[in-house]
């Protein structure tokens, strides 16, 4: 792997000065599981999913949302799709269900700050029974994952490199 910038000026346009700074940038990764059939058909009640704590939200995409509290007091963090900016305050996000009958979503609750997206959905882990136990699944489970976190890497290297002219591949703004 080569350098992430091309000169020391694209390094002083991202703020970055320390490592620490890096690390905080950094998306984390991890497993959730679903609860609840919101989302249904996309993912069900009990799906893991993979997801990347920290990244900002892609419009299509499903994200970990925090919801506004309702009226029983606080909301679990819940899994919805980013559907564009609240036309009413462009500062804000969209997000919908996928189930037409249940759940809840901006529509009910209105839009949520950007800070209320906690992370964004890569991709849905399959079911998986192996022999060997808990350690035979977590490996495979560890090596879907990384391949799902390789594919979304070259989906988004591949739109921005689409998006942007020859000259600009591989520099970042």
């Amino acid at each position: 792997m080569g350098m992430p910038f091309r000169s020391p000026a694209a390094l002083a346009r991202t703020g970055i000065k320390t490592a620490q700074d890096l690390s905080q940038r950094m998306p984390s990764f991890g497993i959730t599981v679903v609860r609840g059939r919101s989302m249904e058909p996309t993912y069900h009640d009990g799906d893991r999913l993979v997801v990347a704590w920290g990244l900002p939200p892609r419009i299509g995409h499903p994200a970990i949302v925090a919801l506004p509290p309702g009226p029983d007091g606080p909301r679990p963090l819940a899994v919805k799709r980013v559907t564009g900016r609240d036309p009413a305050d462009p500062s804000r996000w969209w997000v919908e269900r996928d189930s037409d009958a249940i759940g809840v979503d901006s529509w009910t609750v209105g839009s949520v700050a950007p800070e209320d997206i906690k992370a964004l959905v890569l991709t849905r882990l399959p079911q998986v029974s192996l022999p060997g136990g808990r350690r035979a699944q977590a490996a495979a489970i560890a090596a879907i994952g990384m391949r799902a976190l390789m594919k979304a890497r070259q989906e988004r290297g591949a739109s921005r490199g689409a998006s942007r002219g020859r000259a600009q591949r591989g520099k970042l703004d």
